[in-house]
């Protein structure tokens, strides 16, 4: 997930909550929206293929988003830094895909707890690709984290399991989503860097679909449909928590998303939660927390 550019606080609502508490529980609502996106493909991947889901999520997406365009008068998007677009959406591209595609194959909590390592390869990749300097109490919290990772994975004699291996290299896409986002949330507006990635994606993910293509049944569409809906209700309700909360108060915040995801899995799948996947969990969070949390208190030039 990439933090929503920050708005004036709005007026009217959540009347006798501080705006710490109204940030607070827009952030819960984002994160069970965000909770129901591998609930909804895996029951969406019952009869469709998870390449085909991800092209019926963007589609559906870019329905939501025309209107919002429209009303900005952005539906001629400016081709500047189109370079940068196209690559951020290639592995945002790559990202979903795996995402999908690992939710089908593996318990769901697993492989949201694998997911939760994107902090700590962005890490890496900033040090690497941004010249950001990282200091070694972060690299050891990277190197924990990934340690983490491993007890969820448990990698066998005949090595890391489909779903584990897609889980991660969903992570290892995301990280390089959020490095080219950094360029362009600098240079282009954010509803155009919205609107890029969203038509980008349409047509980057028609090309796998295409590969797999079936008639898809009124279930799996609504499904699919229902998928788009909550990805933006998420981060509509995420706007809204960062304009009455800070980024570093709420951060902390998106790891219920397992808690939840956990609790929907055993509840609508009948998925058992293992002590080794509660275990990595812990060590994985344990460690992100901290990278972000020592990234939003660093001062300017300095490291962590």
């Amino acid at each position: 997930m990439t933090d929503p550019e920050p708005q004036a606080a709005p007026d009217g609502d959540g009347r006798g909550l501080s705006p710490a508490l109204r940030g607070a529980l827009w952030m819960i609502g984002g994160v069970a929206c965000w909770t129901a996106i591998p609930v909804f493909v895996r029951l969406a991947a019952a009869d469709m293929h998870p390449m085909q889901i991800a092209f019926l999520r963007t589609v559906f997406g870019l329905a939501l988003v025309m209107p919002w365009l429209a009303a900005r008068r952005s539906l001629l998007l400016p081709l500047g830094h189109f370079r940068l677009h196209f690559f951020r959406a290639l592995f945002t591209a790559g990202a979903m895909v795996s995402a999908f595609w690992a939710f089908s194959l593996m318990p769901l909590a697993e492989a949201t707890a694998i997911q939760f390592t994107l902090p700590l390869f962005a890490t890496v990749g900033a040090a690497l690709f941004l010249s950001e300097r990282v200091g070694v109490r972060r690299l050891a919290a990277v190197v924990v984290g990934l340690a983490g990772a491993l007890m969820v994975i448990r990698p066998g004699p005949a090595g890391i399991a489909p779903g584990a291996a897609l889980a991660l290299a969903s992570a290892l896409f995301g990280t390089g989503d959020w490095l080219m986002l950094k360029p362009l949330s600098r240079a282009v507006e954010t509803h155009i860097v919205v609107a890029w990635l969203t038509v980008i994606l349409v047509g980057l993910t028609a090309i796998p679909a295409a590969l797999v293509w079936t008639t898809p049944t009124w279930s799996a569409v609504l499904w699919a449909l229902a998928l788009a809906v909550v990805a933006t209700g998420g981060q509509t309700a995420a706007t809204r928590a960062f304009a009455w909360a800070d980024v570093s108060a709420l951060s902390s915040l998106i790891y219920l998303q397992l808690v939840f995801v956990a609790a929907a899995a055993w509840a609508i799948f009948d998925e058992p939660l293992t002590a080794w996947t509660v275990a990595g969990a812990v060590v994985i969070v344990g460690a992100a927390l901290y990278v972000t949390r020592g990234e939003s208190r660093r001062p300017p030039g300095g490291t962590q």
